[in-house]
């Protein structure tokens, strides 16, 4: 299961296919993909398991590797974490 770090609110703005994200509690902005975007407005709604998130966002069986990986780097950036 994974989720948004406690505290955070994430503010963001975003320009095509990227978003620049504030994190309020570190202080910290990142600019994201879409998809990194797509998982933090996800798990905005309350935890998730990576086979919940890869179903609501409709991710394909060969991508999930992908979305491990996007899910590691999230929590790389002290966005997420798992529970």
């Amino acid at each position: 299961m994974w989720k948004l770090l406690e505290g955070q609110t994430l503010n963001c703005r975003g320009w095509d296919d990227e978003f620049m994200v504030y994190n309020d509690v570190s202080g910290d902005s990142h600019l994201l993909g879409i998809d990194a975007m797509e998982l933090l407005r996800r798990l905005r709604s309350g935890p998730a398991s990576e086979e919940m998130l890869a179903e609501a966002l409709a991710v394909a069986p060969d991508e999930r590797e992908g979305l491990a990986l996007t899910l590691e780097q999230l929590a790389g950036l002290f966005l997420i974490e798992r529970l």
